[in-house]
């Protein structure tokens, strides 16, 4: 749904220069760029001329605007699920640069100056990767990489829909957009910075150790696997008992270690608050059961 300040938001103008902020990493590190020089790509060509870019979330939804002369306005709102009342309104404008790692990846880098009504989550704006898919453009959080890298690797899609933007037309309606993520471009089509973080075969663990069963109403029980950040996992990921187990374990990273992550296990329980068909020692699970 469009609301009628999205009209003229595609039409100001701006020519403020404020500092650049550097991305940073869902930990809180600045992401590594690498930055080697100004791009001269095909991917300069496609920021540079302009357009508009959405991105949605169920309700929230965020449009750049970039122009050819190197200017960007961001806009945030919500949209009330039953009238379309556009509410939560925040705006952005400044400079951007487009710029090559020295991966190939192509960056743009909005400066974000931050405001009273600014949210922490805005500053996930100020670094995204360009990429193409199916022939069109898509703009990628630098700062939420790891979570697209995990939903591909595990399940084939983009992952929240929040971290990435497409393009669009105001004179079209706005696409309706799945909030768990689009389906996964291939591999191929993905930065070099994004294909190094996606695990392409399963990643494997076994429980080592289940925890204390002291809550009778607890949907979940804690279990740690043999294998750690070093070993790939990264927090919220879901793992799961291979497709040929005859075992139906599920849950996800809640606990990260270099070496032994802690699993949070869904159970279900009988009439007398036992667990049925818990985990249990030498369980073995995956990151994607094919």
């Amino acid at each position: 749904m469009r609301s009628r300040f999205t009209r003229s938001f595609a039409h100001r103008s701006t020519t403020s220069r404020r500092r650049q902020r550097r991305p940073r990493t869902a930990s809180g590190q600045p992401c590594p760029t690498n930055i080697a020089r100004p791009s001269r790509t095909w991917r300069e060509k496609t920021a540079t001329r302009g357009g508009l870019y959405l991105s949605t979330y169920i309700d929230w939804r965020r449009l750049i605007a970039l122009d050819a002369q190197g200017s960007y306005q961001l806009l945030f709102w919500k949209n009330d699920h039953k009238t379309g009342e556009a509410s939560d309104i925040r705006h952005y404008s400044g400079r951007y640069r487009v710029l090559d790692t020295e991966e190939g990846d192509c960056l743009l880098r909005l400066d974000l100056v931050f405001t009273s009504k600014s949210l922490g989550s805005d500053a996930d704006d100020d670094g995204l990767y360009l990429m193409r898919c199916g022939g069109q453009p898509l703009l990628l959080q630098a700062t939420r990489l790891e979570d697209m890298a995990t939903a591909i690797g595990g399940r084939a899609t983009m992952g929240s829909s929040e971290h990435y933007f497409r393009p669009v037309r105001l004179d079209d309606p706005f696409p309706v957009e799945n909030s768990d993520g689009m389906d996964a471009p291939p591999f191929e089509d993905l930065p070099a910075a994004l294909q190094a973080l996606v695990h392409r075969e399963p990643l494997r663990a076994t429980i080592v150790e289940v925890g204390a069963d002291s809550d009778p109403e607890d949907s979940t029980v804690m279990a740690w696997v043999d294998l750690g950040s070093n070993g790939g996992l990264r927090m919220n990921m879901p793992l799961m008992s291979p497709k040929d187990s005859p075992r139906a374990l599920y849950g996800w990273v809640w606990q990260m270690d270099p070496e032994r992550c802690g699993v949070g296990i869904k159970v279900q329980r009988d009439a007398a608050g036992a667990i049925v068909n818990g985990p249990e020692t030498g369980d073995v699970l995956v990151s994607r059961a094919d």
